[in-house]
């Protein structure tokens, strides 16, 4: 509240206002079966990444045990893999939804976003955009220092992480080069071939989808809109 000039203490609603949109639900949406949007990307300098293949699995769970369609969100640099994973999805389970979503304004992500019943991604700028338009999320944490602030602050959001203890470094966004993990896990995304951070290689898909399965489970007409 003092960082943001405002009077405290603050709600989570209060702390986390609407985005302004222009909160036209996009057209080109399909039936109205379980929408899961999936973010598998991030910062290419600084590697937070579920290993690709685990969210295909996972996306083929959703769609089995709930008829999920999966939208995959990313930027235009992340359409490659984005589609890669959309390919892996279909090879497994033929026709099972996968929409790619790239490169899309914000404007129309955060509408799409508002339409999602849940959001499934990386520690990254969607998860804030999908708490701004009230969109519950599963957000995997590896090797960053956040998941307790973000989920005290939002009332939609829940984390996933093996919580190892190199898991804890909040070095500054400047820090990055000098940044050290016991594990010595490259600090760059490389590929969608790997490597990964540890502490997001071991998480298992058995583990997240736990978390998806029971947000999937709640109706977007019975989220919890008061806050905390």
């Amino acid at each position: 509240a003092a960082a943001l000039d405002l009077p405290g203490p603050l709600r989570p609603a209060e702390a986390v206002p609407p985005l302004p949109r222009s909160g036209e639900p996009p057209p080109e949406l399909g039936p109205a079966a379980p929408r899961l949007a999936v973010h598998p990307g991030g910062s290419s300098q600084w590697n937070r990444r579920w290993p690709l293949g685990n969210y295909a699995e996972l996306c083929r769970l959703a769609a089995r045990h709930t008829g999920a369609v999966c939208y995959l969100f990313g930027d235009r640099s992340e359409r490659d893999d984005l589609h890669r994973l959309a390919e892996a999805i279909a090879a497994h389970r033929p026709g099972t939804g996968a929409e790619v979503v790239a490169d899309a304004a914000l404007d129309r992500t955060a509408n799409l976003l508002a339409e999602m019943d849940l959001l499934l991604g990386n520690d990254s700028s969607l998860a804030h955009v999908a708490a701004a338009v009230r969109t519950p999320a599963v957000v995997l944490y590896g090797p960053t220092g956040t998941e307790f602030l973000w989920a005290r602050v939002y009332p939609h959001h829940t984390g996933v992480s093996l919580r190892y203890p190199c898991q804890s470094a909040t070095n500054p966004a400047a820090a990055l080069a000098a940044r050290s993990c016991e594990h010595d896990c490259a600090l760059a995304y490389v590929s969608a071939d790997g490597p990964y951070p540890k502490c997001l290689a071991d998480l298992s898909v058995d583990r997240v989808w736990a978390a998806v399965s029971r947000r999937l489970g709640q109706s977007r007409a019975a989220r919890i809109e008061a806050p905390l």
